[in-house]
């Protein structure tokens, strides 16, 4: 991350330009000086300004400029995961982990899966991006879940792929 915070010639002028990999984006108070900005990072990487941001690092971005709103979301992910273990049809939940049986009553049988550690923790990985960037309402339930990395059942395995559907909301952030 790049923070540039400077008086020039009576202005304040701030900078912020981010990369991780081939990912970035930048923002500043000054058009001119972020231009300029882009224009010297060019030279040496050849970058391509794609206009206002929409998505950053998979998290999409949706900005309301007259209410100062901007909504960050993972929908596309989170339609991908269902698609992914076949949930597309499966129905929202308010609760993602059931506190009187958090990985299923003792009698639900789980069928096997092949290389469940290796798929149990892929899945944990994925629910994890979840909840860190912008679902934190099922953080409980991951770090209930990824407690299990080590020895997963087929019953934590279950959970973990019931709890994407209980993830449906944008986080709403009000910039002044």
């Amino acid at each position: 991350m790049f923070i540039f915070d400077s008086h020039a010639s009576g202005t304040r002028i701030i900078c912020i330009i981010r990369f991780h990999v081939d990912d970035g984006m930048g923002t500043s108070n000054s058009p001119p000086f972020l231009l300029w900005v882009k224009q010297q990072i060019h030279k040496c990487f050849r970058i391509k300004d794609m206009g206002p941001i929409s998505k950053f690092l998979g998290i999409q971005i949706e900005r309301k400029h007259t209410s100062h709103q901007l909504w960050l979301h993972q929908g596309e992910y989170i339609s991908y995961l269902l698609e992914e273990y076949g949930m597309l049809d499966c129905n929202p939940v308010h609760l993602p982990l059931n506190p009187h049986h958090p990985f299923g009553k003792p009698d639900n049988v789980h069928e096997l899966i092949p290389n469940l550690l290796t798929q149990f923790r892929k899945l944990i990985g994925e629910l994890l991006f979840l909840a860190v960037c912008t679902h934190p309402d099922i953080s409980n339930a991951v770090n209930a879940l990824a407690q299990h990395n080590s020895n997963a059942s087929p019953a934590h395995y279950a959970t973990g792929v019931v709890t994407p559907a209980g993830v449906n909301a944008q986080c709403c952030i009000v910039l002044w």
